[in-house]
């Protein structure tokens, strides 16, 4: 598996600024841009399509703070078997299907339901907002630690 923190010259980090992702992907963009290349073999410009592609890659992965964090568990413990990685509560499946129930709810409501049923909508994004924010400040405290 390819460490794409060092794609970047990153340190295999948790807690990294978006802006600095974003700093070093122009960057490295830019040096592998087809414009730039023109005059190349194919072999060259091979090379450099890959390269241009491990580079949006890496972006992909480091700007999201839970693929940030997948792929970190994936480099520094590539032992764990993938079912490790995917188990997931039953609480947290009920939870979800409860949500996918009133969204089909919501969505096979009449006009005058739907306005009601918007509130729990909302009320369940905030919630998730909520939870998400508290997981990710989770991870930027184990980060500090480690």
């Amino acid at each position: 598996m390819k460490d794409l923190f060092a794609v970047f010259d990153f340190e295999r980090r948790f807690n990294i600024d978006s802006k600095s992702i974003e700093k070093k992907y122009f960057q490295l963009s830019r040096e592998t841009h087809p414009d730039f290349h023109l005059n190349k073999n194919e072999f060259d410009k091979s090379r450099i399509l890959a390269k241009s592609s491990l580079i949006n890659q890496a972006y992909v992965c480091l700007k999201e703070p839970f693929l940030r964090a997948k792929h970190i568990l994936e480099l520094e413990w590539p032992d764990i078997p993938d079912s490790e990685l995917k188990k997931i509560s039953q609480s947290f499946l009920f939870e979800v299907m409860d949500i996918q129930d009133t969204i089909s709810d919501f969505h096979d409501s009449n006009k005058n339901d739907k306005i009601n049923k918007m509130e729990k909508l909302k009320q369940l994004e905030s919630n998730l907002k909520i939870r998400s924010n508290e997981l990710l400040n989770n991870l930027y405290e184990l980060d500090n630690e480690w």
